[in-house]
C-alpha cells in the first residue's frame, strides 16, 4: 500500500498507479525504498534535538478534550499568528513561518488530543488522493484524484537529509553514472539580508511519492518549511491554488547549476523558462533574441549579407509587381524569392536543431525536443508554417512561369 505522509497516520490515502504503468519496472523492482520520515545522514549540527518548549497546560490547543481553542501558543509566539491553519486544515498565510505543535506540547502527550489538535495538519497526513502516471515527455508524474483546495497540505518531500559536502559528492557520482534523474532538493531560507539556512534532501534511494512531482514554471503547489519538535524543518508541499481532480501536481524547482539539471522544461506554461540551468538559459535567451530579430524581418530580408537593404526591397518590389500585374522580363521573377524563403526556413530549423543539441543529452537530439522548441512559441510556429506555405506557392508559380515561357518559345 503506497502512502504519502508521516508515520502514525491511519487515514492516509494511497498513491495509486494508473493502469498504463501498473507493470513497469519501477513498481515491480522498487528502485528506491519508501519512507515516511526523513533520514538524517551524519548530522553536523544539533538542530534535531527536541529541546523546543511546546505549549503547556493553560495553552494546550485543545479545550475540554473535544474542540480546538481559538489560538495556539506555538504559532502565536513563534509565527505571529493565532493559528497556522483554518478549521479545514488549509494554510491561512503562506508568507508566515509555520510552527506546529510537537511532542513537548501538552497535546502531544495524549494520543486523543494529538489527533484533534488543529496545529498538526502536516503530521496528521494528507486528504489528497494521488495517482502515479507516465507522461511521454516528463516520465513519471503525479496527479490528484480528488479536488484540492487552496492552502491544503498535499505531501511532504521525504528523503535523506545531507550536508553540502555530501550533496556535492553525490552530484558527482550521479553525473559519472550518467544518471539524468536528480532527486536532490536544496531548500534555502533567508533571514534578513545576510542570514541563510539551507536544508538538502536526497530522495534517490530513500523517499516517497513526492519524488515524482515534476517542475513547472507556473506550479499549483508551493514548497514551505514546517517546524515542530526541532529547528530543522520538514519541506511540505501545499496547494498554491484550487486544483481540479485529474490535474498534474507540480512545484517550482528553482534554478540549479547542477549538471543533472541541464535539461529542458516541458511544463508548457506561457511563462516557461525552457531550461532549469540558469547558465544555459541565458545562452538560450540570447539565441532566441537573434531568432526573433531574424523572424521579424523574414518578409523583407534576403539572407545574402552582401546585398544592401535597398537592393532587397527592389527584389521584392519587382517580383511583387510581376505577380500582381503579369509583366517583367524573360527572367523568371520568382526565382530569387523562392531561394530566399528556402534559405530562411532552412536557417530557422537548423537553429532550432542546434539549440536542442545544446540542451539535450550529449550526442543525442530527441525529436520531441525540437517539436517542443517550435510549438512552445505560437508566433514562431505560425511564422514557420507561413514561410513553408509561401515557399510552396512560389515554387508552383515559378514552375508555371517556366512552362508558359517554354510554350511561347516553342
Amino acid at each position: 500500500d503506497r502512502r504519502f505522509g508521516p508515520k502514525g497516520s491511519d487515514w492516509l490515502p494511497p498513491l495509486i498507479a494508473s493502469q498504463d504503468i501498473a507493470d513497469t519496472p519501477y513498481l515491480s523492482s522498487k528502485s528506491f525504498i519508501e519512507i515516511t520520515d526523513n533520514i538524517i545522514v551524519e548530522p553536523t549540527d544539533d538542530l534535531d534535538q527536541k529541546d523546543l518548549i511546546g505549549c503547556q497546560l493553560g495553552c494546550d490547543c485543545v479545550e475540554d478534550n473535544r474542540r480546538p481553542k481559538s489560538w495556539c501558543e506555538c504559532s502565536h509566539n513563534r509565527c505571529g499568528v493565532d493559528y497556522n491553519y483554518d478549521t479545514n486544515g488549509s494554510l491561512i498565510d503562506c508568507l508566515k513561518p509555520i510552527h506546529e505543535c510537537g511532542d513537548n506540547c501538552f497535546c502531544g502527550r495524549n494520543p486523543l488530543l494529538k489527533t484533534r489538535c488543529g496545529n498538526r495538519w502536516t503530521q496528521r497526513g494528507t486528504k489528497c488522493v494521488t495517482q502515479l502516471f507516465a507522461d511521454p515527455l516528463k516520465g513519471y508524474s503525479v496527479r490528484t484524484v480528488n479536488d484540492v483546495k487552496f492552502g491544503q497540505f498535499v505531501v511532504e518531500y521525504c528523503g535523506e537529509v545531507i550536508d553540502t559536502f555530501e550533496a556535492k559528492k553525490r552530484f558527482r557520482l550521479y553525473a559519472e553514472d550518467c544518471d539524468q534523474h536528480n532527486y536532490i532538493l536544496v531548500f534555502r531560507e533567508h533571514f534578513g539580508s545576510e542570514s541563510t539556512f539551507e536544508i538538502i534532501i536526497d530522495a534517490k534511494y530513500y523517499g516517497n511519492g513526492a519524488r515524482f512531482v515534476n517542475h513547472s514554471c507556473e506550479p499549483n503547489l508551493i514548497a514551505l518549511p514546517v517546524r515542530s519538535d526541532s529547528l530543522r524543518p520538514r519541506i511540505c508541499l501545499f496547494a498554491a491554488k484550487d486544483i481540479v481532480a485529474g490535474t498534474e501536481l507540480s512545484y517550482n524547482y528553482g534554478s540549479s547549476d547542477s549538471p543533472l539539471s541541464d535539461k529542458i522544461c516541458y511544463c508548457g506554461s506561457d511563462y516557461c523558462r525552457v531550461d532549469l540551468n540558469p547558465t544555459k538559459r541565458m545562452a538560450t535567451n540570447a539565441k532566441e533574441d537573434v531568432d526573433d530579430e531574424l523572424l521579424s524581418q523574414a518578409t523583407s530580408q534576403d539572407l545574402n549579407e552582401s546585398q544592401s537593404s535597398d537592393k532587397k526591397k527592389r527584389i521584392f518590389s519587382k517580383e511583387l509587381r510581376c505577380m500582381m500585374y503579369g509583366f517583367g522580363d524573360d527572367h523568371n521573377p520568382y526565382t530569387e524569392t523562392v531561394d530566399m524563403f528556402e534559405d530562411l526556413v532552412i536557417q530557422f530549423i537548423t537553429d532550432i536543431a542546434l539549440r536542442a543539441m545544446e540542451m539535450g543529452r550529449p550526442g543525442r537530439v530527441a525529436v520531441e525536443d525540437i517539436m517542443h522548441l517550435v510549438q512552445r512559441d505560437g508566433r514562431k510556429f505560425s511564422r514557420v508554417k507561413d514561410l513553408l506555405t509561401m515557399n510552396e506557392e512560389l515554387k508552383k508559380a515559378r514552375k508555371a512561369f517556366d512552362e508558359v515561357k517554354y510554350v511561347q518559345s516553342a
